[in-house]
């Protein structure tokens, strides 16, 4: 018998049993998440903030050495040190990208990989762009990154091309924006141009807002995710054993005027041999049983274990109440918390599902880690 203290009660556990546990999966013991508190104004597009536990709680455990250790992300996807460099990039970046910590959706800075400018025919030079080389020179496994677009120009968008990551070796797997097809002014395309030449209508990007990319590079495999949504897999023999880099930011450019100017924001970056996940997921529903009604994905503006930030998403959810739900990283789902209804003006509400919703101002203590931008 083995005998444990969990929160000051004495357990024994048979050897069998404690076997059984070590067996489980990992992300089954992961801390559920628990929101204890919401404040914001309860409107299409509003900020809303969420105080909790275990609300991003990122499983680290098959992230490469570079991206985790000692159970937690290193600096290096979170640009956590004082530069580049010092974050763990090395001397692997190039052009106009570097931290900053005005926009961040983690921890407290991010990269910014700024382009601008008239530009033609750059396809072999890397504009403003951080580069990897995966595990031993092996991209195969699974990537996670958050980007967030910004224009400080004139709007206009590459007449060609505008490549934000991807792997180059003996065959290549890029993922870009189809800025050749724009619905006001804006691409709504993702396009993944080889094996297939594929293009995947995702909606029109939306700037100043953080997406959530993953995706699966293997031998016989290209999968991509957009906020922990599946939108492309293609099956087929790719070789990926003579790499030249793995990008992110803005790789490379071609078709723009004078007046062009755009950010790309990167945070989160991660690397594993299992898929990551996004770092927290929020939804919104019009249905306490989560996935009994609809679910609407929630932009995050700032994540961190304790507090969450998303610009609220009422589209098909009628006039309330609304359940919010947090999926953090390790993916188990927190308990539904019940909001007011929704109007222009009206105060956040709420209470967690075992109790009434109540409408009205609701004082709360400060949430930790916030964030506003």
């Amino acid at each position: 018998m083995k005998r444990f203290v969990i929160l000051g009660w004495s357990v024994f556990i048979g050897s069998s049993v404690l076997l059984g546990l070590l067996m489980v999966p990992a992300f089954l013991l992961a801390a559920t998440p628990t929101i204890s508190g919401v404040t914001g104004t309860i409107s299409q597009g509003s900020t809303l903030t969420v105080s909790g536990t275990g609300l991003e709680s990122e499983n680290v455990a098959n992230w490469s050495s570079e991206y985790a250790s000692g159970g937690v992300p290193t600096n290096k996807g979170t640009f956590g040190g004082t530069s580049l460099s010092a974050s763990g990039w090395g001397a692997n970046y190039q052009g106009g990208i570097s931290q900053v910590s005005s926009v961040f959706l983690s921890g407290s800075q991010s990269a910014d990989a700024y382009v601008a400018g008239a530009q033609s025919g750059s396809e072999d030079t890397i504009n403003a762009a951080i580069y990897d080389y995966g595990n031993s020179m092996n991209p195969t496994g699974y990537w996670r990154w958050y980007a967030r677009w910004h224009d400080s120009g004139d709007g206009t968008w590459p007449s060609q091309y505008m490549k934000f990551w991807g792997v180059w070796s003996n065959n290549l797997f890029l993922v870009q924006w189809d800025t050749q097809d724009l619905s006001g002014g804006m691409p709504y395309n993702l396009w993944i141009p080889f094996p297939n030449n594929t293009e995947v209508n995702v909606g029109a990007l939306q700037y100043d807002r953080w997406y959530c990319f993953e995706v699966l590079v293997n031998s016989t495999t290209e999968t991509v995710w957009l906020d922990g949504k599946q939108i492309y897999t293609v099956s087929g023999s790719f070789d990926f054993s003579n790499l030249n880099a793995v990008e992110f930011g803005c790789i490379n450019y071609d078709g723009t005027d004078a007046g062009f100017a755009k950010h790309i924001y990167l945070d989160n970056i991660a690397f594993s041999s299992s898929r990551v996940y996004p770092s927290s997921k929020i939804e919104l529903s019009n249905n306490a049983t989560y996935g009994a009604g609809t679910l609407v994905y929630q932009a995050p503006v700032f994540i961190s274990d304790t507090s969450v930030q998303f610009a609220a998403n009422l589209t098909g959810l009628g006039s309330g109440p609304y359940y919010l739900f947090v999926t953090n990283n390790g993916q188990t789902t927190s308990s539904a918390y019940t909001l007011g209804s929704g109007s222009s003006g009206s105060s956040s509400s709420g209470s967690s599902s075992s109790g009434s919703s109540s409408s009205g101002s609701v004082t709360l203590p400060a949430p930790t880690d916030l964030h506003l931008q």
